[in-house]
């Protein structure tokens, strides 16, 4: 009976680790990709993907499938890899695509970020809201930061001598930036206010 009961909870283990496997985190594919292999470069935002010279199609991540819906049409690509530097996809017809993440920061980026940023959805844990002034930055709750960019990072020092962290970035624009989690598990989106 306890042999069996060992079994079955290993089973259970087993299967509960390839289902997270299988699941990427859907917000990583958010960001600039580049391929050899297809589109020279596809741009994810939050529920949009635009190819090079071509009109944006809405697309849908769900579980390890890439759902895409534009010009009248819906075709469905499999998730083989998604990490934070690289995204492999299996098309219907079974071609692979090997996209690699592209991070630009404009040379601009102080001007950009300067004013309020919120987070949507609000998340646990992440600060809904960065207020940039200067080279500083108003967490709310968590306190204020100095910050500098350096290696497509963003670098952030406790003024007050807190916790210090950094955060890759995605992206960064006038209207939205892109930072990844601390671990790296997933895309944190901010807009501008």
């Amino acid at each position: 009976m306890k042999k069996a009961l060992l079994c079955a909870w290993l089973l259970g283990c087993c299967m509960a680790l390839a289902q997270a496997q299988q699941s990427p985190n859907p917000t990583l594919i958010i960001g600039v990709w580049e391929s050899a292999t297809a589109a020279p470069r596809a741009v994810f935002t939050n529920g949009q993907v635009t190819y090079t010279e071509a009109e944006p199609i809405n697309y849908q991540v769900k579980g390890n499938k890439i759902i895409y819906k534009g010009m009248g049409q819906t075709y469905t690509s499999q998730i083989v890899t998604l990490t934070f530097d690289r995204l492999v996809e299996k098309t219907s017809s079974g071609n692979v695509i090997k996209w690699t993440r592209v991070v630009e920061i404009p040379s601009n980026d102080a001007a950009l970020l300067q004013g309020d940023w919120v987070y949507r959805p609000a998340d646990q844990g992440m600060p809904s809201y960065l207020s940039f002034r200067g080279k500083q930055v108003d967490m709310g709750m968590m306190g204020n930061y100095s910050y500098h960019i350096k290696n497509k990072r963003m670098y952030f020092k406790n003024i007050k001598g807190g916790a210090d962290f950094s955060q890759k970035i995605v992206y960064i624009n006038k209207k939205s930036m892109g930072l990844s989690s601390a671990e790296g598990s997933e895309i944190q989106v901010y807009v501008k206010k």
